[in-house]
């Protein structure tokens, strides 16, 4: 009649819930790292304004500085 054995059936039944839950595990662990590098990625965008306005505030007061010190050493010369 059938020559399917009911033994080898439930093993592979087994295997195939086996690998269905490491599957499962697998989607749940990608999910949590894109969350992660999402995260991440919006830390650096922060990080990238940070340092550009660190930039700007550097470069401004170096501005301010030479010009400070030109008047001072031509008030002194006169």
């Amino acid at each position: 009649m059938s020559d399917i054995d009911p033994v080898e059936f439930g093993r592979l039944q087994v295997q195939v819930e086996t690998l269905l839950r490491q599957d499962s595990e697998k989607t749940d662990l990608l999910k949590a790292l894109a969350a992660d590098i999402n995260a991440i990625r919006i830390q650096m965008a922060e990080a990238r304004g940070g340092w550009k306005v660190m930039l700007l505030l550097g470069g401004a007061s170096a501005s301010f500085g030479g010009v400070i010190s030109w008047v001072l050493t031509h008030l002194r010369g006169n």
